[in-house]
């Protein structure tokens, strides 16, 4: 089945944290994918990596055009950050 989202070897540092390391990653059409742990555990990154709102250190992002949806960057961008932006709301009330 081919991929409609691949990490290849996605890492992301922010100082000395290492919120990835080397990630591979292929989701097929028809699957979900679920991200778990504690609260400020960086299950957001990944989302942000993927809609390019955050910049991986290293590694790719593989989104074929066939299946992306027509967002502009900006758009996929502004929404990665305002999920962001309710996680952390929710994470300190």
């Amino acid at each position: 089945m081919p991929s409609i989202l691949a990490f290849e070897k996605i890492s992301k540092r922010f100082g000395a944290v290492v919120v990835a390391n080397a990630i591979d990653l292929a989701l097929g059409e028809g699957e979900a994918l679920g991200i778990i742990g504690p609260n400020g555990a960086g299950q957001d990154h990944p989302v942000g990596i993927a809609s390019g709102a955050i910049r991986p250190d290293a590694g790719r992002v593989i989104l074929p055009a066939a299946t992306s949806p027509r967002w502009r960057r900006s758009g996929a961008a502004a929404w990665a950050s305002a999920a962001r932006s309710r996680s952390r709301s929710r994470s300190t009330a």
